[in-house]
């Protein structure tokens, strides 16, 4: 079955405009894909997570409940994000781990 692209893109757009206007949501974006994950009852135990590949135009979205939508943005940052940005500033392997070690130790000289 043929990804239906423009569906799918207008999708995305109507979920990311509901992210940019749902704080507290988190929007980021990479040369090959959108992701966006956001609260979607009023007191925040449903969340949504979306992303939007391009150029191939598929997405895929899940509704989570707090808990999980945690775990997944945890693994979108040090899985998803890592992976494209060399000096993206978090622990993912034992030389940042040693920078954010020695951040602290510094002042202690």
């Amino acid at each position: 079955m043929p990804v239906d692209k423009s569906k799918n893109a207008n999708e995305m757009l109507t979920l990311l405009n509901k992210a940019y206007s749902s704080p507290p949501s988190i929007i980021t974006y990479t040369e090959d894909y959108v992701y966006a994950l956001f609260p979607v009852s009023p007191g925040g135990d449903r969340w949504v997570e979306v992303s939007f590949i391009t150029p191939d135009g598929t997405i895929d979205k899940k509704e989570l409940s707090s808990k999980d939508a945690i775990m997944y943005l945890i693994k979108e940052i040090v899985e998803g994000l890592a992976s494209y940005f060399e000096e993206l500033p978090i622990v993912k392997d034992k030389d940042s781990f040693e920078k954010a070690v020695s951040k602290i130790k510094s002042v202690m000289k």
